[in-house]
């Protein structure tokens, strides 16, 4: 069963707008009259600090955008850099990054997409060679849509969204303390809290998975849903000795400022993390953003683009690839679908479900009546895998795999196929 993830918008603005207190309801009605803006300008920086066993990254972000609210049309113009000191050849610069969203179609230039590509070594795909391509086409998430056309400047739309913002917080057992001070208006959290926040997020909304099932159309059956919950109560116990651990093992804070005046929107927020025991993690980041309140401007899509679903856009930057975990025996693709997937040992071997794994892979398996082997069909050949059977499924080995020129990377609970 396909999966779809959450969006972490929708997520963010819930933990900031959860609750009832004054300070809350206070932000919420500043909110709403900053989204009856006819238009805004933003600019905004993102200066980042990570540093794993000794092994240290820094990145910068640089953007400024314009947004018009009436028609949910917006461009944004990006740079980005990022540097290893201990080994300059691993630096990425890419500038003149553009995007645009206009009619619930986003395009993003191909530059960004293909800098990415030539840094991890992969060929750039012959779709975006063609000079006749300057922009990737992307259709908008329909639940980000209905998000957009409800942040605009109908009063009750907003309200109306803001109720779905309290139940999905609620289901999810999200629930931040805010603070005013002048016109600041903050939140700040130490490791302890934002340890405490997960766990309540992930059982709170396991428990509630039926509730936001039905809001989000995960398509999850109530089979699916019931042994969710299971899953949960068994390891609730687990969880808060993991959590415990978790929060004296690191260090970190959270803390996010929204300051709003007239015609003026500033965000601050700052995340620290360190454990040093296990991971040798440290990370610092600062992300600024400025939202000043403009006239509306006329944004139009660019005209040299290739049209994209997120899938095959996926596919593009990450290849065909499946994870699989040994422990939950699921699988994860590059697009971010999940399936179940059982791993058998059998003396000494790891197989892997054959039909699941090649067909993520691209291939199609079938069975054939004439040799009575299970094998790989592509046009109009058949080669004939070694598999064994179990339960009326056909297995193939991880050696298996790799004669069929596939590279199979197995670490800890996970199998990379690619």
């Amino acid at each position: 069963m396909k999966k779809r993830v959450l969006p972490i918008l929708l997520l963010v603005l819930a933990m900031v707008f959860t609750g009832c207190t004054s300070t809350q309801l206070e932000f919420w009605n500043k909110m709403q009259e900053v989204q009856q803006w006819e238009a805004a300008e933003v600019k905004g920086t993102v200066n980042m600090t990570m540093s794993i066993q000794g092994e240290t990254v820094n990145v910068a972000m640089d953007l400024d955008g314009m947004s018009n609210t009436k028609d949910m049309s917006s461009s944004i113009n990006m740079s980005m850099k990022m540097d290893m000191p201990s080994d300059p050849t691993q630096s990425i610069e890419m500038k003149d990054i553009k995007m645009y969203m206009v009619d619930g179609q986003m395009a993003i230039s191909k530059n960004y997409i293909t800098d990415m590509l030539k840094v991890s070594g992969k060929e750039v795909p012959e779709e975006l060679a063609r000079e006749d391509v300057e922009y990737i086409l992307l259709e908008v998430n329909p639940l980000q849509q209905e998000l957009l056309a409800a942040l605009t400047q109908d009063p009750a739309a907003i309200k109306e969204f803001y109720k779905t913002f309290a139940a999905v917080a609620e289901d999810m057992g999200i629930n931040v303390e805010l603070t005013k001070k002048g016109n600041t208006y903050s939140v700040d959290l130490d490791q302890t809290e934002i340890c405490n926040l997960v766990k309540n997020i992930i059982v709170t909304g396991t428990n509630n998975l039926e509730s936001l099932n039905k809001t989000f159309k995960l398509g999850l059956t109530a089979e699916e849903i019931k042994q969710a919950q299971a899953e949960m109560n068994s390891v609730q116990a687990e969880m808060d000795q993991i959590v415990q651990m978790i929060s004296t093992m690191l260090t970190g804070s959270f803390k996010m400022d929204y300051t709003i005046e007239e015609n003026v929107v500033t965000e601050k927020v700052t995340l620290v993390v360190d454990e040093p025991t296990f991971t040798g993690l440290k990370m610092n980041m600062d992300v600024a953003m400025t939202s000043k309140k403009v006239a509306p401007t006329t944004i139009t899509m660019p005209e040299k683009v290739l049209q994209l679903t997120d899938a095959e856009l996926a596919e593009l930057i990450a290849g065909k690839v499946v994870m699989i975990d040994r422990t939950s025996n699921m699988m994860t693709t590059a697009t971010g679908e999940f399936t179940p997937c059982k791993v058998v040992v059998e003396n000494g071997k790891t197989f892997v479900p054959a039909k699941a794994v090649l067909g993520a892979l691209g291939q199609e398996v079938v069975y054939d009546a004439q040799t009575k082997k299970v094998g790989i069909k592509a046009n109009d050949t058949f080669k004939a895998l070694n598999v064994i059977t179990k339960e009326g499924t056909s297995y193939m080995s991880l050696e298996e795999l790799q004669t069929l020129g596939y590279t199979v990377v197995p670490q800890g609970n996970y199998i990379t196929i690619q």
